[in-house]
């Protein structure tokens, strides 16, 4: 609901017809890669939908629409990606509005909106910064390992029960899945 509600007022700032708009809805909404993510449990992918209000608020303030209030908007877009666990579409977003703050028109508010972001959200960043900082030891297990596994995962079927056997690290789902 939130992604189609942010599909629509993206639609309307942009002053698109019906079949543009259906069109960006069913991207949006009905989107395989970030369906089959979340049928499975990766709810950190529900932030997605987030990512059209995102876009709204940014599109505003660029083409001029005054309001004070848009610093706060995008901080809590961007707190609702952050509280999703969708850490990874937070961080990008950060790095996009620190492109628009420094080589954008509206550096202030955009400034502004960067800053509240990152204040509303350290309690994501914190703990991981501190995690790393002490050293955790903890190994990172993502990734093919060897070549021979990445050609592998292109061209073998592997049924759910022996994807664990496979592969000690994690799901063989996560190599030939996606």
């Amino acid at each position: 609901t939130l992604g189609y509600l942010g599909c629509l007022a993206l639609s309307r700032q942009l002053h698109l017809g019906l079949l543009a708009h259906a069109l960006l809805a069913l991207l949006v909404c009905l989107n395989g890669f970030i369906t089959s993510h979340i049928g499975i449990g990766h709810t950190m992918f529900i932030g997605y939908f987030l990512l059209p209000w995102f876009v709204t608020f940014v599109l505003r303030r660029e083409a001029g629409v005054p309001s004070g209030r848009w610093p706060l908007q995008l901080a809590l877009v961007l707190f609702a990606l952050a509280l999703g666990g969708s850490v990874h579409l937070y961080v990008w977003c950060l790095i996009f509005m620190a492109f628009l703050a420094l080589l954008g028109g509206s550096r202030r508010a955009a400034f502004g909106a960067l800053g509240l972001a990152l204040i509303v959200g350290a309690f994501r960043t914190v703990p991981a910064y501190l995690a790393l900082a002490t050293h955790y030891g903890r190994p990172f297990l993502a990734g093919f390992t060897t070549v021979e596994e990445m050609l592998s995962a292109l061209v073998r079927v592997v049924p759910p029960a022996a994807a664990f056997s496979l592969r000690p690290t994690g799901g063989w789902w996560e190599l030939d899945m996606y």
